[in-house]
């Protein structure tokens, strides 16, 4: 026992089953000293989560005999005081009951400083963390780079932005680290490219359709086409179908932009038959196409029944007429 002060400690020797056993004295602690300090004593909060470990503290123990030790670990040492929260602290380092007060102070981050990309971002690009360089700003008032070696503080970093809309746009950056207490969310502007020319990068698989026949986008890939020529593939349902079935022959299917600031459009060329939907009594037939200025299969057949009835009642008319005459 070499942690309590005593003129006779037992000391027992052990090999195999021999044994032997004496005396020590154990000289007593008489006080303990800070004797240097680092030159920064600052901690940031998230490196004190497994508990406080002193870096440039060092310390001299005085035992009662006039003897000191100056090469004694820190790590040997309890910490005791709040090292849970954000501010300055008195931490007491303890030795065998012996302490001695340390002052420091614990930083936490407390926002975010966020700088403009100088690039242009183009349609639903998605941003990340890397597309911006964010410094955490500490409640000392310092900032750090997040990412960099000295920074000790790891937030999860999310991005929400609408590159859909060319111009100046707003994106959402948003800092979260629940273990410490940091949620923080800033605002950006940040700036989207707007597109030159809107094309079919890649035909529908479907290309002859019949007399009021719906349009079939089926394989058909719509892109943007930007001032360096690359094009990036639009969502279904950011554009509209412009296609009219209901007549046949050569057919212009115009593509049209469904985004705000982006007017623009482009065409393709299909074929409308002569044959006509075939539609069964319990599915009534499509009077639209896509979703604008289809033609109706079905008015197309009540006109021609019509005028089959118009022509068959003037014939029955001629031959009674006819009739009359010769009777009379």
């Amino acid at each position: 026992n070499l942690g309590t002060a005593s003129d006779s400690t037992p000391v027992t020797l052990k090999f195999g089953s021999k044994s032997v056993s004496y005396n020590i004295k154990v000289t007593g602690i008489q006080n303990i000293e800070l004797i240097e300090e680092p030159e920064s004593k600052l901690y940031e909060l998230s490196a004190l989560k497994n508990g406080f470990t002193p870096a440039g503290f060092k310390f001299k123990v005085n035992y009662a005999d006039g003897t000191s030790n100056s090469d004694i670990s820190p790590s040997l040492f309890k910490y005791l005081g709040d090292i849970q929260t954000a501010g300055k602290k008195t931490i007491t380092a303890n030795y065998y009951g012996y302490t001695v007060p340390l002052d420091i102070e614990i930083i936490n981050v407390v926002d975010l400083e966020i700088s403009t990309p100088e690039k242009e971002f183009r349609y639903n690009d998605v941003l990340t963390e890397d597309d911006f360089e964010i410094y955490y700003v500490y409640s000392d008032g310092s900032k750090k780079l997040s990412g960099d070696t000295e920074t000790k503080t790891s937030l999860n970093i999310s991005v929400d932005c609408n590159t859909k809309i060319p111009g100046n746009v707003t994106a959402t950056v948003t800092g979260t680290e629940e273990s410490l207490g940091i949620s923080i969310t800033k605002e950006v502007t940040v700036k989207v490219e707007a597109p030159v020319e809107m094309k079919v990068s890649r035909n529908p698989s479907k290309t002859t359709y019949a007399v009021g026949e719906q349009f079939d986008t089926t394989d058909m890939m719509v892109s943007l086409v930007y001032a360096d020529t690359k094009a990036v593939t639009m969502n279904p349902e950011d554009y509209k179908i412009r296609f009219d079935s209901s007549e046949p022959g050569e057919k212009t299917v115009r593509i049209v932009s469904d985004i705000d600031g982006i007017d623009l459009s482009t065409t393709l060329t299909v074929t409308v038959d002569g044959s006509i939907i075939e539609t069964d009594n319990s599915t009534p037939p499509s009077t639209t196409k896509s979703n604008n200025n289809g033609g109706s299969s079905t008015g197309l057949i009540i006109g021609i029944i019509a005028a089959v009835v118009v022509v068959i009642a003037v014939v029955v008319v001629v031959i009674v007429l006819s009739k009359k005459k010769k009777k009379a």
